[in-house]
């Protein structure tokens, strides 16, 4: 027999419920596991325990969530959150998001903004000034963030003239070292950049989970990945930021993105893939490349009365297009250089006969051949095999893997 709590209170259910449950596989970037809608009964006990929420004056609250628990006999089956889908006088429809489901939705709702990476306050600019210089030749976990120096041309409205030196770099150091003014008198650009891992570490231990992160562990040089962002701690209260000389207000220095986008940029951008278990509070970080060559299996057949599943076709490849900051002009550059060569990357085709010959085809277009399991190339108006034997194409900005039949994006660059 099923039931299902909400906030610790059983609702009444139907003698004759069904409720079907959805698996999503984890290694796909999809909302998570989750049951289709079902009915719950209008009965008064429920309409209680729910909020009255079919009352016009609750009408903005229903898409609210409540914490739930689906129990088989009184045996704990899914622990997550119940959603209001519909609510009528008679009836309401609901959905139930079970494990890493609940977390699904807290990250599509939340933004890096929302969480507190770290306010530091200095005696002194000059003491700000040694500690930041301190920085240098430094990774996590010895520091939470860091000053690379990084050109940027366009970050200022309007430029002195002369022209200065230093106002052309986002963290300028002249002989080794930063310093709060240039030789010109004008005050420089400083940004301290998160390093990736603390920024994640930060966002989980505020959520209550503990993270086991057995993927950027594996590699010291994740150690010095850094969150890029634009936003001057230099520019005293009269800046564009009315930003403290005396503080570093680290929240102020991650991208304006979603939880959910950064989440999905870093699974697109490293082939990885987060693992929530929300009964045990524990998130797990793994690649897809263990993943796939892994030999575990779970069994979920068990008690299971029909299993239906969606037989899609499968990709043969796929194309990573990664994102580009606007002020970033030596990218912009190259970008730039790279788009014709980008046009002539064509859709995957079968076989070495579906290759239409030219003038339908374009010299140096190119193409994934699935039957041969090569790239091909229209040279001197004849198809030939692309000169290096290779199943990806690497560009500044764009991958391929065999193809371009699955299109996967990221805002995250290098």
């Amino acid at each position: 027999m099923l039931s299902l709590l909400v906030n610790n209170q059983s609702l009444d259910l139907s003698a004759d419920v069904s409720i079907t449950l959805k698996f999503s596989s984890p290694i796909f970037n999809t909302i998570g596991d989750y049951t289709y809608p079902f009915k719950i009964p209008a009965t008064s006990k429920n309409i209680a325990a729910l909020g009255f929420v079919h009352r016009v004056e609750n009408f903005g609250n229903v898409n609210k969530s409540y914490d739930a628990i689906l129990l088989s006999d009184g045996i704990t089956i899914l622990k997550g959150s119940l959603r209001i889908l519909k609510a009528q006088a008679d009836f309401y429809e609901a959905s139930f998001y079970m494990d890493k489901g609940d977390f699904s939705f807290k990250r599509q709702k939340a933004t890096l903004q929302d969480f507190d990476f770290g306010t530091m306050t200095f005696a002194s600019e000059g003491a700000k000034l040694v500690y930041m210089n301190n920085c240098k030749n430094t990774v996590y976990p010895a520091r939470n963030f860091s000053f690379p120096m990084i050109q940027n041309l366009s970050y200022l409205e309007t430029y002195p003239e002369p022209p200065d030196r230093a106002l052309a770099n986002i963290n300028d150091y002249w002989y080794g070292i930063m310093s709060n003014v240039s030789i010109d008198g004008n005050r420089n650009i400083h940004t301290p950049m998160l390093y990736l891992k603390y920024v994640i570490k930060t966002i989980f231990d505020s959520m209550d989970y503990t993270y086991e992160n057995t993927f950027f562990d594996s590699d010291s040089v994740f150690n010095s990945l850094v969150l890029y962002n634009s936003v001057d701690c230099n520019g005293l209260a009269t800046g564009y930021f009315n930003y403290s000389n005396l503080k570093l207000l680290l929240s102020y220095h991650v991208p304006v993105i979603s939880l959910n986008d950064f989440l999905s940029g870093l699974e697109n951008f490293f082939n990885i893939r987060f693992f929530v278990n929300n009964i045990t509070g524990t998130i797990k970080v793994l690649s897809v490349d263990d993943i796939v060559k892994s030999t575990s299996s779970t069994e979920y057949s068990k008690n299971v009365s029909a299993i239906y599943v969606d037989n899609s076709e499968k990709p043969s490849g796929f194309h990573l297009s990664m994102n580009m900051d606007t002020d970033d002009t030596y990218w912009a550059n190259i970008k730039s250089a790279q788009e014709t060569n980008l046009e002539h990357i064509k859709d995957s085709v079968d076989s070495y006969s579906d290759l239409k010959p030219w003038p339908q085809s374009k010299s140096l277009d190119c193409k994934w051949v699935r039957d041969e399991q090569k790239f091909y190339v229209l040279w001197n108006y004849v198809w030939t095999v692309f000169p290096w034997s290779t199943q990806d194409l690497q560009f500044y900005s764009d991958y391929f893997y065999k193809g371009k039949d699955l299109a996967i994006s990221t805002k995250f660059s290098t």
